[in-house]
């Protein structure tokens, strides 16, 4: 398990570095690290306009409080399991994603 998580992180990485930027683009619009974050990791080998965008813009109406890293994290490691708060806050069951998102947020 650890070797597959580690393999997420590094496409994680990946895809950031790889990522274009261009015009109108709604990561570019979040001006918001953990809504980034959160992008990124959901966005990855997912379609972004059905599946990544509608996630992030409801945990960013449901938690405006949320603009630090830190505080993402805290939210995150305040339920049972990462997964636990990836089914409830984002409505997504997907444990090796939750661990990932987690796993981006570990050096905060």
């Amino acid at each position: 398990m650890i070797h597959s998580y580690q393999e997420s992180l590094a496409k994680l990485r990946s895809a950031l570095q790889a990522r274009p930027k261009s015009v109108g683009d709604p990561f570019d619009n979040w001006a918001n690290p953990p809504l980034n974050v959160l992008d990124c990791v959901l966005s990855l080998n997912r379609r972004y306009e059905e599946f990544c965008l509608p996630r992030v813009q409801r945990f960013a109406e449901a938690h405006p409080e949320i603009q630090q890293l830190a505080t993402f994290r805290s939210l995150i490691v305040s339920y049972p399991t990462p997964l636990k708060f990836s089914e409830t806050e984002l409505n997504y069951r997907d444990q090796r994603r939750a661990d990932v998102l987690l796993g981006s947020l570990n050096t905060c």
